[in-house]
């Protein structure tokens, strides 16, 4: 049970659908850089995640102090849904045809390793200096530690780890690699490909970003979470 509820990102049960699917994204403040040439505001990213032989693709847009919205495209069509990062709490709104839109709170190891990966997506927002700035209580039993080259000047990354913490030895929940990176993406080092594996499971999956673009319009009120909201206003 535990395990399967550890790779919900990259690799995320619809409950009420039966469908399998993953996700991917990642947001914290956005700090000054001298070597970028204009403040990036907010991400638009597509995405394919590929795990046990499932394809999932993803829309998902990061905005600076406001949010994650990631909508997986379900291969049937039957039902959209939504994850919802607000800087402290992650939702997933779900919606059926024909149907009112609903939501849950995601919480605990889930929530954990689910952020662990949104982080992955631009390493370079969150970890300026080496380490990590987002502050949320999804990670109040869990540490991020991400490896760098440190022969290369932008602090290439190599590897992210997620570990749980509680116990007196901390327990390793997941490792992502970065395998290559965008050529056109400037000093950020905009990552293109990642292999996630999940030591909880013995498995290993393949994210690929297929596309990114900074500074599109969206609105703030897209990233609040569903209950602070009247459920029509949730859009998918």
């Amino acid at each position: 049970m535990q395990a399967n509820r550890g790779r919900v990102f990259f690799y995320m049960s619809i409950r009420s659908s039966a469908i399998i699917c993953g996700i991917i994204m990642s947001l914290v403040p956005v700090l000054a850089n001298p070597l970028r040439p204009f403040a990036i505001h907010s991400i638009s990213n597509t995405v394919s995640t590929h795990f046990d032989g499932i394809t999932v693709e993803l829309n998902v847009i990061t905005k600076k102090k406001a949010g994650i919205r990631a909508k997986i495209f379900a291969s049937n069509r039957n039902q959209d849904a939504v994850l919802i990062f607000d800087q402290r709490e992650l939702f997933l709104t779900k919606q059926a045809q024909f149907q009112e839109a609903t939501y849950e709170k995601i919480s605990g190891r889930e929530a954990a390793v689910n952020l662990f990966q949104m982080l992955a997506l631009n390493p370079w927002l969150h970890f300026p200096n080496g380490e990590l700035e987002l502050r949320s209580p999804i990670l109040n039993e869990y540490r991020i530690v991400l490896e760098h080259n440190l022969d290369n000047s932008n602090l290439e990354p190599i590897q992210m780890h997620l570990y749980h913490t509680v116990a007196e030895e901390p327990d390793l929940l997941s490792t992502i690699e970065f395998v290559d990176f965008f050529k056109d993406s400037g000093p950020q080092l905009q990552p293109k490909t990642l292999r996630v594996t999940d030591h909880t499971a013995s498995s290993v999956g393949k994210v690929h970003i297929k596309s990114f673009a900074y500074n599109k319009g969206v609105a703030d009120y897209l990233f609040e979470r569903p209950k602070d909201r009247p459920i029509a206003r949730v859009q998918l």
